[in-house]
């Protein structure tokens, strides 16, 4: 009789622990763990960047299918060599409405490369790759795994891309920044 009242209290108990695991954030994630709480979007990843597709949302979950790395035609390498033996990898659009800072939320690990293609879109050749103003990161938040932070400017569509881990899906969210986005964790 008494098993009841004891696994109710388990139960609770380990919903309290992954709540606090992502209270360990420095930024306030709010905006992000309430949008990573939602019903997920299906996207595919592009394999290369002839594929048109559709951008981004602000504040939109999705759940990302990749590919094989192998099979991925990025605009620029990955900016860090994979970490898994079979990655996947995949790129992703986002077009900026209004300059500022906006962050990317990931569940896994991967990689996340943010490509300015600059006049030459299609080869490449003026790409650059943005630098992240910060990144953050709660240990044992399985809803959010790291969180980094661009300065983007209105009227440019960005690459997005994902590369270096095994998982072949991504839970993925893309929001408003705050300026002390640039404070480190």
């Amino acid at each position: 009789m008494h098993r009841i009242p004891a696994l109710l209290l388990a139960l609770a108990s380990a919903g309290a622990s992954a709540d606090d695991a992502c209270s360990g954030f420095f930024w306030d994630m709010k905006d992000e763990l309430a949008a990573m709480a939602t019903t997920a979007s299906g996207l595919a990843a592009n394999t290369n960047i002839q594929q048109a597709g559709a951008p981004l949302q602000l504040g939109k979950h999705y759940v990302v299918t990749l590919a094989p790395e192998t099979q991925v035609a990025f605009i620029v390498p990955p900016g860090r060599p994979a970490k898994d033996t079979a990655p996947q990898g995949g790129i992703l659009y986002f077009d900026v409405r209004k300059s500022g800072r906006y962050r990317f939320s990931l569940d896994t690990g991967h990689w996340l490369d943010v490509i300015d293609s600059g006049e030459k879109i299609l080869d490449g050749s003026t790409a650059k790759v943005l630098e992240s103003v910060g990144h953050d990161s709660a240990e044992g938040c399985a809803a959010i795994h790291k969180v980094v932070a661009f300065d983007l400017e209105v009227g440019t569509t960005y690459r997005v891309h994902l590369s270096g881990r095994a998982a072949p899906r991504v839970n993925l969210v893309v929001t408003r920044g705050d300026p002390t986005d640039s404070e480190m964790n």
